[in-house]
């Protein structure tokens, strides 16, 4: 898990992306304001609720290869 791999660095980074459809279960994190979840749009955000912020993300299907978020 990420955070696991947080734990094994000098220090703890300023800043932690993750992307994710919501399926994992709730992680443990010592520094949650640090935290941006990159959630697809039909993903849900239970086990991340108030854990740093979430954005949801649209895959575009028009062909282009990058994500549009609102």
């Amino acid at each position: 898990m990420i955070e696991d791999h947080a734990a094994t660095l000098s220090r703890y980074p300023d800043g932690v992306v993750v992307m994710t459809d919501g399926g994992a279960e709730r992680p443990s994190v010592r520094h949650p304001e640090r935290w941006l979840w990159l959630l697809a749009e039909d993903g849900s955000d239970d086990a991340i609720r108030g854990i740093g912020r979430v954005v949801r993300v649209r895959a575009d299907t028009s062909g282009t290869h990058h994500a549009s978020y609102w």
